[in-house]
């Protein structure tokens, strides 16, 4: 029974780890889709375009906007790099129509399959068990280790995003706290200014 509920637990997060589609973008113009990991993810993926026209570039941006890969007039390819940055990587698809003449105002598409892996859904633990000659049971092992490794990591991150978000929420309501203050004494200041101000203005003319 445990081991029933630990492989429907790395079934599940696994799961969540792909992401598979299938889309369409018309000519001349990008579709991105973006995700954010944290620092040390192992990402896989590849993509596929259903005909050569119009042509396709797929670009992958990091968090900073510094371009990681890039390939032009794809057909089809694999990707893999491990994020150095935490933040929301970009995958883009840029479609350009190379046509000419009469045909060139002729709206077109072209149809994408593009899927990627994250983390331990993108190792492939039957070539490590057969490379380190594992058992099964080992090499399910190895992999429910990784997996509770990556899920400590994720934990992590995110009470550090939680962390730095509420620091900063508690900066932003300090200052408005005091942006509040200080414009209510302004006023303040403002209002008896202007007493004192129409005060001697009407002594002088000795309205009062």
């Amino acid at each position: 029974m445990k081991s029933f509920l630990v492989n429907l637990i790395v079934f599940f997060y696994c799961l969540i780890s792909i992401q598979s589609l299938i889309f369409e973008i018309p000519g001349d113009s990008t579709k991105c889709f973006s995700e954010e990991f944290p620092p040390d993810t192992l990402i896989k993926g590849k993509y596929k375009s259903f005909s050569y026209l119009p042509r396709t570039d797929f670009a992958i941006h990091d968090p900073r906007e510094q371009m990681l890969y890039q390939k032009s007039a794809i057909a089809k390819g694999n990707f893999a790099f491990t994020t150095e940055n935490p933040g929301t990587y970009r995958f883009c698809f840029t479609t350009s129509n190379t046509q000419r003449g009469p045909r060139r105002n002729r709206q077109m598409t072209q149809k994408i399959s593009f899927t990627y892996f994250s983390g331990q859904s993108a190792i492939d633990y039957d070539k490590i068990i057969d490379s380190e000659q594992l058992t099964p049971i080992e090499g399910e092992l190895k992999r429910i280790d990784g997996l509770i490794q990556e899920i400590t990591s994720t934990m992590s991150y995110m009470k550090e995003r939680e962390e730095t978000m509420r620091n900063t929420n508690e900066s932003t309501n300090s200052r408005v706290l005091w942006f509040s203050l200080l414009s209510i004494l302004t006023l303040l200041i403002t209002g008896f200014w202007q007493v004192y101000y129409l005060k001697n203005y009407f002594h002088k003319q000795k309205i009062i």
